[in-house]
């Protein structure tokens, strides 16, 4: 991967986690070098290539703004206390292969075609707060850049990279006690208060683009969702 394309990915969690506002200028060109400790050029082609994508607009003489709209992103939100970036987030990779998902998994879509499989934990300051089972379509994979799953989340990879055909978002979430894997890789007692996750994309057609199968800590997971509109009857 590219200088300029890791720094992209950097510049694009921001927009996307509404760190860089809609509509507000971002940092300037001579600002973004000395802060990522680049070239101007590789901030310039960073820009650029979020432009392309729609996510900012840039034009000669004037500051760059960010045109990418938050209310697009699925009203329920269900993320762990760090599963947005920290400068302390890593994560490990226990094995990645070709695998297909379990079928009673998929209560949302469609299996089909090929997946990878790849089994991870996600840590915050060297703790593991969730341990996790992925799979993604073949198709959908080959477009990750190289090596990239081994530094973002997964879920983010599958919507920086998909967003042209993935159509729907499904979760479900279920309250349980940790088994021994589960205890083994989070490092808590058996039977510890977890938060278990499957969360389905699908394209258009209903076929299965990405499974998952998250494990949080307890301590480490809640729920965001705004039911205003459940209430307004």
């Amino acid at each position: 991967m590219t200088l300029y394309a890791q720094l992209a990915d950097i510049f694009r969690r921001k927009i996307v986690a509404g760190e860089w506002a809609q509509n507000e200028p971002i940092p300037t060109l001579e600002e973004l070098a000395k802060q990522y400790d680049v070239a101007r050029v590789t901030a310039r082609q960073a820009i650029q290539m979020l432009s392309a994508e729609g996510l900012l607009s840039s034009h000669r003489g004037r500051r760059t703004t960010v045109t990418y709209e938050l209310k697009n992103q699925p009203v329920f939100l269900s993320v762990g206390s760090v599963e947005r970036d920290t400068p302390d987030f890593k994560l490990r990779i226990y094995s990645s292969q070709p695998g297909l998902p379990d079928r009673a998994d998929a209560f949302f879509g469609k299996l089909a075609g090929e997946y990878q499989h790849i089994h991870k934990i996600d840590m915050d300051a060297g703790a593991a707060y969730s341990v996790s089972h992925n799979f993604i379509a073949q198709s959908l994979y080959q477009r990750f850049p190289e090596g990239a799953e081994q530094r973002i989340k997964v879920a983010r990879l599958v919507s920086d990279y998909g967003r042209d055909f993935v159509a729907i978002w499904k979760e479900k979430v279920t309250v349980g006690m940790s088994d021994e894997e589960e205890s083994l890789l989070l490092g808590c007692a058996l039977h510890s208060p977890v938060a278990r996750i499957t969360r389905i994309c699908t394209d258009v057609e209903g076929k299965i683009l990405y499974l998952g199968k998250l494990c949080y800590l307890g301590s480490r997971y809640e729920t965001q969702r705004d039911i205003t509109h459940l209430l307004k009857t």
